[in-house]
């Protein structure tokens, strides 16, 4: 008896047993007996995903829904990629994955702008709301394609995340350094809307991936976001059993999922938030201005620039040196001096 194939859609299972012998049976209607066993499948689902890329900046100019003929004049392009792995032993029939995409700002301006429908691996199929996909009908441009399997997927972006709401960046001393917004349905600061995807037979190892193409809307950014240190935007993922009713899952806490795609301004506007102000420089050379004509002031008032003339007295002296005998001693010994006294009176 395997188990491989049974499905979460079946409950019991029936068996119809009897005996046959060669000799003589004194009483045949006990020869046969019926079963009915109970079922429950035993599977575990895991659903896991990632950002590609996880790092988006924004920059440039603010342009309107007019301006945007072709992809690239959105902005980057972000990527959310969402595996589904059967990491159980029984068989699930079919899985539901829903989708929460961040598609608008709280305020309704353009957020992450879905530009393909989105593509699920294998069989089944998603199903989502056509107005939401490509709703301004921009032309493609070429990009690299976005190719993952679940074996792909680093080790580090398996895990679920909790994305902290919107908060300021206290610096050491207390002071503000900078802020980090978050943008998700889950805290009001997004508008979202959800699609469906639903997967075909996955048995013990399995695995599908759901593939979401999108583009960041630069000029939301440098509108809404230009002075902030970073902006954390998420989506979520969640999946359930269908027609699982007798389907038993090991680890139900990894059916939910946070995907953060991190967006910073570009260095051109890191450098303009830092620039002084021109007032700050004028105001700064005005006083430098000002503190020097103060110290000439003070100067003047301590004579420092009063010219003097000094009296010069000139002395002179001439000696003459004594004289020695052959043998070295002293025979005569005479100095004279003579000294000079010049007087200003006669300059």
């Amino acid at each position: 008896f395997g188990h491989e194939r049974l499905l979460g859609s079946v409950g019991s299972i029936s068996m119809n047993m009897f005996v046959e012998t060669t000799s003589r049976d004194d009483n045949p209607y006990n020869d046969e007996a019926y079963i009915s066993a109970n079922i429950e499948v035993v599977t575990d689902l895991l659903l896991q995903g990632q950002s590609n890329p996880e790092l988006v900046s924004y920059s440039g100019e603010v342009r309107g829904e007019s301006a945007m003929e072709y992809e690239y004049q959105i902005g980057n392009p972000v990527n959310h990629i969402y595996v589904l792995k059967n990491k159980g032993p029984g068989t699930v029939e079919v899985a539901h994955i829903t989708i929460s995409w961040p598609y608008e700002v709280a305020s309704g301006k353009w957020l992450l702008y879905m530009t393909d429908y989105p593509e699920l691996d294998g069989e089944g199929n998603c199903t989502i709301d056509p107005m939401y996909v490509n709703f301004l009908d921009v032309k493609k441009n070429k990009d690299e394609s976005i190719v993952y399997s679940p074996d792909e997927l680093p080790a580090s972006t398996r895990r679920k995340r909790d994305v902290a709401p919107s908060h300021d960046i206290i610096g050491p001393t207390g002071e503000k350094t900078g802020r980090i917004e978050t943008l998700s349905c889950q805290h009001g600061t997004a508008r979202c809307f959800t699609f469906d995807c639903f997967t075909g037979p996955l048995a013990s190892g399995d695995s599908t991936v759901v593939r979401i193409r999108s583009r960041l809307w630069n000029s939301t950014f440098l509108e809404d976001f230009r002075k902030v240190t970073s902006v954390n935007i998420v989506s979520t993922g969640e999946v359930k059993i269908l027609n699982g009713q007798y389907i038993g899952e090991l680890d139900p806490s990894d059916n939910s999922l946070e995907i953060i795609t991190e967006a910073h301004p570009d260095l051109a506007i890191i450098e303009e938030k830092k620039a002084v102000p021109i007032w700050i420089i004028i105001l700064a050379a005005l006083g430098g201005l000002l503190l020097l004509i103060i110290v000439v002031i003070i100067l003047w008032r301590c004579g420092f620039f009063k010219r003097k003339r000094v009296n010069q007295n000139t002395t002179s002296f001439r000696s003459t040196p004594s004289r020695h005998s052959r043998n070295g001693s002293t025979t005569e010994k005479s100095y004279k001096y003579e000294a000079t006294y010049q007087d200003d009176r006669y300059n």
